[in-house]
């Protein structure tokens, strides 16, 4: 019995090879997408436009030979580009031939495009500042606490003069984090545009989370600025009470020395109501949220 099965088994696969055999032998046609490669030769040039950055490529051949193409890697066609300035118009099936990426023994029945248009430009560079491409989303309680800084900050941005010229800031590849409670330090890429080099390929992005609450500061001093040398401006009260959110270790190490208050003169020449309010400053990540009194009397003396 079980030699009965083998012999069949045999019998079986060598039906399929000899099917496949005479199957294959027979002319056929496959289409095969094809990218491009364009080189230019000088350094001070570069490529702003092309009209296509692929070829589509129908070819007609014997089973066997069309596999080649088919189950083996993907070909690229390096299209070597004139240095003139200007727009080029490139044929195609010349460059196919010479690479040799199709067969000699296939014939290549259709290419679309058989041309492609080229502009070739004055090449430059410029520096721009990277933008972070950052979605955030912090766990219940927690909160941004500093700047999101990124060094380096700078890119180098080489290519087509036209290119350039439009490009205001190069921005990272989007990165998305969630349930954040902690300090983040990460490499990030950079996105990058067609046929314009960098001068790095990633930076790295930082920032400081906390858990964030509310604290009140007391005793702080309102500062009278701008006063011309003739004048006195007087509060009354001469101190405010503010409360703040922020980090619970940033509002633990914050000092009143780090907090401003102050009115400027123009502000007391330019009041109608009596009664002047104070602008505070505080440091990155803390945010006000009222201070006591929210506005304050005043004199204007002469000296």
């Amino acid at each position: 019995m079980k030699k009965k099965i083998v012999t069949i088994t045999l019998i079986t696969i060598f039906s399929i090879l000899l099917w496949g055999s005479v199957s294959l032998s027979g002319d056929y046609f496959t289409t095969e997408v094809i990218p491009l490669n364009f080189e230019l030769t000088s350094n001070n040039r570069a490529i702003g436009l092309v009209s296509d950055d692929q070829i589509v490529v129908s070819v007609k051949g014997q089973g066997w030979q069309l596999t080649q193409i088919t189950f083996g890697s993907s070909p690229e066609l390096k299209i070597p580009v004139n240095d003139k300035l200007g727009r080029q118009n490139i044929s195609v099936r010349n460059i196919i031939e010479k690479a040799g990426i199709i067969g000699s023994n296939l014939q290549v029945v259709e290419i679309n495009p058989e041309t492609i248009e080229v502009l070739v430009e004055r090449k430059i560079e410029k520096e721009l500042p990277i933008t972070p491409n950052l979605k955030i989303e912090f766990e219940e309680g927690y909160g941004l606490v500093s700047k999101v800084e990124i060094s380096p900050d700078t890119v180098i941005v080489m290519g087509a003069e036209s290119r350039i010229e439009e490009l205001s800031e190069v921005l990272t590849k989007p990165i998305e984090l969630t349930s954040v409670d902690k300090p983040v330090e990460t490499f990030v890429t950079l996105d990058k545009f067609e046929f314009i080099n960098y001068s790095i390929n990633s930076t790295k992005i930082f920032f400081d989370v906390q858990k964030i609450v509310d604290k009140e500061i007391t005793d702080i001093v309102v500062e009278p600025r701008n006063i011309p040398p003739s004048r006195e401006l007087i509060f009354f009260p001469s101190r405010i009470s503010i409360s703040v959110r922020g980090g619970i270790n940033q509002l633990g190490q914050l000092r009143n020395d780090q907090i401003k208050a102050f009115i400027t003169y123009r502000q007391a020449v330019d009041d109608t109501l009596g009664s002047l309010q104070p602008t505070i400053e505080l440091p990155d990540g803390v945010q006000l949220i009222n201070k006591k009194p929210n506005r304050l009397q005043y004199i204007i003396k002469q000296l």
